[in-house]
């Protein structure tokens, strides 16, 4: 395998990690999961909506939260998801997108 198949490769198969802003403060990540994955139904379908998304952490008061996808096309789906749903009560505002949870703490903590 190639050097430049090999980044491609890994790339491909990394965690992707995305800070969203939420309008109005949802607290409870189960209300997230839900409208990331309405969100997603809308926009790709049933089977292409259908894409593993984890809410590590979410604000005390319920504003902010960062999600976890598996790879970069997951991730492209789910801001795409996000920006263009109509029909959910949630908003969601990308901050930040990195491979590195460590990467978002800035933004995290500095909002």
């Amino acid at each position: 395998m190639s050097e430049e198949s090999q980044v491609e490769s890994d790339e491909l198969q990394s965690d992707y990690f995305i800070a969203f802003t939420l309008s109005p403060p949802t607290p409870t990540p189960y209300t997230i999961q839900r409208a990331i994955q309405g969100a997603m139904n809308q926009t790709f379908g049933v089977v292409g909506g259908s894409v593993y998304v984890d809410v590590v952490w979410v604000a005390q008061d319920g504003a902010r939260c960062v999600v976890r996808v598996g790879d970069a096309k997951s991730a492209s789906k789910l801001l795409a998801a996000t920006a263009s749903a109509s029909s959910s009560s949630l908003r969601f505002s990308e901050s930040k997108t990195s491979r590195v949870l460590t990467d978002l703490t800035t933004s995290v903590d500095s909002a």
